[in-house]
């Protein structure tokens, strides 16, 4: 019961405090349990249940501003110490929240990279701070610790796991605090801001790689070969190819870190035949991509979708498209006229059908003739 509780406070508190799209949550270890049994003892099952209730349902958690989630924050915290819902939380109290607070890194068993807080805690990732990364990345947080993941500018999705894979730029924001009774007297609740980059294996929108946070480049090779480094701060690439730069942290030599991805800025491109006479086709057309594994989308009068195959029959108007795996794109508009076979089935009906209704009104004609 102890143990649902505290899963459920933190997961709809937290949902509702931030509307966040993508958040996941680090359970509590053994050295929370005595907080949540000190939790069991001042309040029983349903006053804390109506007292999350009580506090959420006041507001849209859409509309609340700054000032209320962070009353919001406080006044779960206070619930998860003990005190109750008839105690007011004091302001300014000792869960005041430090936003960024100065991080320890070293590196860790299993190429992990260890950050450790001001209050003791502390997290893994297998990526520094800042990195762009061309293969996964996993974090590991420690209990009484929550963690709000955006994916680019868009809306995610709730995850229940730290191992990220998609390609995309992540901003992670770290919530962690230490419960009373437990080691140390840093009871602040402390904001991480922790981001990073994943690169796909083919990419065409990257034109320079930053060092992370704590490190340094020391090596860039294009296509095998050594390039020179101009700083150690950032690289540029001005061509395309396969690219391999190598970071080392300052103050551990032995903790190196490598990207590797393929940079292509150039996009395919698809060749007709027959060729086009401004932009107009008078017959089928056939149509090759420039290189394989590229995705085709299709346009054709005000209908969109992907082309199921190399050749168009139909007149109309098309718009066709075609992308690489590093996103490059390129765009077609053309028009293929309606033409018709002289030797075609339905035109040889119709002529018959043309003469022999001409025929039985000459008939016609010819019986109902009269002299004058």
């Amino acid at each position: 019961m102890k143990w649902g509780r505290a899963l459920l406070g933190w997961g709809v508190a937290f949902w509702m405090l931030f509307g966040s799209p993508l958040l996941v949550m680090a359970l509590p270890g053994e050295d929370s349990m005595e907080g949540a049994e000190a939790t069991e003892e001042n309040l029983s099952e349903k006053e804390e249940a109506d007292f999350l209730e009580d506090i959420l349902e006041e507001k849209d958690p859409e509309e609340l501003s700054q000032e209320e989630l962070n009353q919001l924050i406080e006044s779960y915290l206070r619930l998860e110490e003990g005190a109750g819902p008839g105690k007011d939380f004091v302001q300014d109290s000792e869960y005041e929240k430090v936003t960024n607070p100065e991080l320890v890194m070293e590196p860790a068993e299993g190429g992990r990279i260890r950050y450790t807080l001001p209050n003791g805690n502390f997290f893994f990732s297998t990526v520094p701070r800042g990195m762009i990364s061309s293969g996964p990345v996993d974090i590991w947080l420690p209990s009484g610790a929550v963690g709000i993941v955006k994916k680019d500018e868009g809306m995610g999705s709730i995850s229940d796991s730290w191992h990220f894979t998609e390609k995309g730029n992540y901003q992670l924001q770290i919530l962690s605090y230490q419960s009373q009774g437990e080691t140390g007297d840093d009871y602040h609740v402390y904001e991480v801001y922790f981001y990073f980059t994943i690169l796909s294996a083919e990419d065409g929108s990257t034109g320079v790689i930053p060092a992370p946070e704590g490190f340094q480049i020391t090596q860039a090779r294009l296509d095998g070969k050594k390039l020179p480094l101009e700083s150690g701060r950032y690289f540029f690439m001005k061509e395309d190819g396969r690219y391999q730069i190598t970071c080392q942290a300052l103050e551990y030599e032995e903790l190196v870190l490598e990207t590797e991805f393929v940079r292509d800025t150039t996009a395919p491109f698809l060749t007709f035949m027959p060729e086009a006479q401004d932009g107009v086709y008078a017959e089928p057309v056939e149509f090759y991509p420039s290189e394989p594994g590229c995705q085709i989308r299709i346009n054709y009068n005000g209908d969109q979708g992907y082309a199921a195959g190399t050749r168009l029959t139909a007149a109309g108007t098309y718009g066709l498209g075609i992308q690489d795996k590093a996103g490059n794109e390129r765009w077609y508009s053309f028009r293929i006229r309606q033409t018709y076979d002289l030797m075609d089935i339905r035109i040889l009906a119709a002529g018959l059908i043309f003469l022999a209704a001409t025929g039985i009104w000459m008939v016609f004609l010819r019986r109902n003739m009269k002299v004058i």
